[in-house]
């Protein structure tokens, strides 16, 4: 007895008698090579079919990274001002930076001792050598820096900045600071950074505050991503923590230190980033239609064969 192929899909036959469309290609049919059954064509229709919903609540620990950078622009801004200014000399910059090298130094030693991921004194040696070519190569070009954009007048550089710093935090690298990447792709961010932290450095009046405040931008924008990093990885409460910690600490520098108009906008842009926008994203996601139908290229699915020994 002869069996119809599971293969063939036989289309509906037509009134006038002639046989129905059957989608195949090795069967002359009275039809052009480009038909299309029109009863059948959105029988296969589906919509959003890989679509995995938001979380709102992931969406809001996400957005904590871009919260850090944020604050830590401002706080750099901030330095910056004060320095400019003469409220803060240099030997009071360079405990600062002294005290975040040992705070971040001695959490990230702890951590690592409590999860027994002990680097060893070889890596340990290295990165102090390491550092302290770092520091010798700064302090050489310290005096080049600091006359580097005498040319320019304050407008000019202070624009650029801001432009500068407002591409870092578009362009900084937040996959790898919530440790959904182990390696750092924010190179470009780096370089903006940089960039503007060299143009803010040849405001400063003595080769002291330049170097302490380039010195504090390097901690900033290089060595904070890696620290958050770290956190995010061995301990996510801590990095919660420090969130909160940048936050409060940012909005109460900006009201004493600039004003309460500058230290509302910060708040808010904390509110907004952090709660409406998840909240917006999660909703407008709802309006997303993703078609998937015959007409999609088909993607060969070869099985997998597993060889088993006798």
């Amino acid at each position: 007895m002869h069996r119809r192929s599971p293969l063939i899909h036989r289309g509906p036959v037509c009134k006038t008698g002639q046989a129905g469309w059957q989608k195949i290609l090795y069967v002359k049919q009275p039809y052009p090579d480009n038909y299309v059954d029109e009863n059948a064509f959105l029988s296969s229709l589906v919509t959003n079919e890989n679509l995995h919903p938001y979380d709102y609540w992931a969406m809001v620990h996400d957005s904590a990274s871009v919260i850090q950078v944020i604050s830590a622009i401002a706080l750099f801004g901030l330095v910056f001002n004060n320095c400019w200014a003469g409220t803060l000399d240099a030997p009071m910059l360079l405990a600062i930076d002294a005290g975040l090298c040992v705070v971040a130094g001695t959490v990230r030693g702890l951590l690592s001792c409590n999860r027994r991921q002990d680097p060893g004194p070889s890596i340990s040696s290295q990165q102090l050598r390491s550092g302290l070519i770092l520091l010798g190569v700064l302090l050489g070009l310290t005096p080049i820096l600091r006359s580097l954009t005498q040319a320019y007048s304050d407008d000019t550089i202070l624009l650029l900045s801001i432009i500068c710093l407002g591409f870092h935090a578009l362009s900084q690298d937040y996959a790898f600071m919530t440790n959904y990447r182990e390696r750092f792709n924010g190179i470009a961010s780096l370089n903006l950074a940089i960039f503007a932290t060299v143009m803010l450095a040849s405001r400063l009046e003595t080769n002291a505050k330049v170097f302490a405040f380039i010195l504090f931008a390097v901690e900033v924008f290089a060595a904070f991503p890696m620290f958050v990093h770290f956190l995010k990885k061995n301990m996510e409460g801590l990095f919660h923590m420090l969130t909160c910690l940048l936050s409060c600490l940012t909005a109460v520098l900006l009201s004493l230190s600039s004003s309460m108009v500058v230290a509302c906008i910060y708040i808010f842009a904390v509110i907004f980033i952090s709660i409406v926008c998840p909240f917006w994203l999660k909703y407008l996601q709802r309006y997303k239609a993703i078609i998937h139908g015959g007409w999609d290229e088909a993607i060969p699915g070869v099985p997998l064969r597993h060889h088993c020994s006798d």
